[in-house]
């Protein structure tokens, strides 16, 4: 007859509560590892972080790099003002161009008091003068721009110096006008 052994049973429940265990300690173990490689690689790289911000400061507060940083300033505040004097130019420029040009409605209005046969040859202005060089075939052409002009509100004065005459029977003159305040513009 076989013996019955009734501790078996809870040899063998031990047994398999020692295997639980040691698992659970290796893994406890791998996880204890694990977690001090991090915390040491951690701390390398910190100390890399910081070697480097030390290496970095130092090079900041170096006095070549302040020199640097001087003359760097130096120049933004150089362009700065170059800058600033390119546009002050520009806008110069562009009024003076603008100021090179009688307006059209100007001389759209002299061209309408002109006599018919009156050619415009070339006009220069100057402040609020006006010279006009003009060609015609008539004779009384000068006169009666002359007067046209000299009753027009816009034109304070009107002068004509001279008419010549050409043999072709073109008759050259210059026509000036003096504006009343600022038409020009």
């Amino acid at each position: 007859m076989n013996d019955l052994n009734f501790f078996s049973l809870l040899k063998k429940q031990k047994q398999k509560n020692r295997s639980l265990r040691i698992v659970g300690f290796s893994l406890l173990a791998l996880f204890l590892i694990v977690n001090i490689a991090l915390v040491v690689l951690g701390l390398m790289t910190t100390k890399k972080i910081e070697a480097q911000i030390s290496s970095n400061n130092e090079y900041i507060n170096s006095p070549t790099t302040k020199a640097k940083v001087r003359d760097a300033d130096i120049l933004n505040k150089e362009n700065s003002i170059a800058a600033n004097y390119l546009s002050i130019v520009k806008l110069v420029s562009n009024q003076f161009d603008q100021s090179n040009q009688i307006r059209v409605e100007l001389m759209d209005h002299i061209r309408s008091l002109a006599p018919s046969a009156t050619r415009f040859v070339n006009a220069n202005y100057s402040g609020l003068t006006i010279d006009i060089d003009c060609e015609t075939t008539e004779q009384t052409d000068p006169i009666h721009f002359y007067h046209q002009l000299l009753n027009d509100e816009w034109f304070a004065s009107v002068h004509l110096p001279q008419i010549s005459s050409q043999e072709n029977g073109i008759y050259t003159y210059t026509i000036g006008v003096v504006m009343k305040g600022e038409e020009l513009k």
